[in-house]
């Protein structure tokens, strides 16, 4: 599997520095290098933690109510099913790290389809599959979740993703983006 996953649509590399073999399971480590503005919409997981560590410049996390300026050898812990997002809130590109906890092979599956995808052209702008069918598979693969006007959708996407791995749609974007 790649180590090194870059979205063209929104501009932020992921390079994997840890897996979940290499850590027996317990968990993923991630670095993410994000361009200013860049970011993710508020979502939820509801299978694993997500720890977030500044590397250089400040990122900004929203978890719950609370909102950090993360420096240094600052950290927030966005725990299963609470909502959070990240982001970039300055002028220049900031790089963190992401432990997933407890390992999640499946993330890393999705960031081989979802920038696959991108570098296919088969997003949009913002790096959301054009194909229905993709964004259920890779929205429920990813264990992520909506909220907000999103989350009305949910269900919808939960069923289609279930159709899809039936009909092999989940193996098939795991073949051509993750081998």
């Amino acid at each position: 599997m790649r180590r090194v996953f870059y979205n063209p649509k929104v501009k932020d590399k992921v390079t994997v520095i840890k897996t979940a073999d290499e850590t027996r399971g317990e968990y993923i480590l991630v670095e993410v290098e994000l361009a200013p503005g860049g970011g993710t919409p508020k979502h939820y997981h509801t299978s694993f933690d997500e720890t977030f560590i500044p590397v250089e410049g400040t990122v900004g996390i929203d978890v719950g109510k609370k909102k950090f300026q993360l420096k240094g050898t600052e950290i927030a812990t966005a725990k299963r099913n609470e909502i959070h997002r990240f982001y970039n809130p300055g002028n220049s590109t900031i790089r963190f790290n992401v432990r997933i906890s407890p390992a999640e092979n499946r993330f890393l599956e999705s960031f081989c389809i979802g920038y696959g995808l991108a570098d296919d052209g088969k997003t949009n702008d913002k790096g959301i599959p054009k194909k229905f069918e993709h964004l259920a598979v890779l929205m429920e693969h990813a264990d992520s979740r909506f909220t907000g006007f999103l989350s009305l959708i949910e269900p919808i996407l939960l069923r289609r993703a279930k159709k899809a791995r039936k009909k092999g749609v989940l193996k098939q974007l795991i073949d051509q983006y993750c081998k």
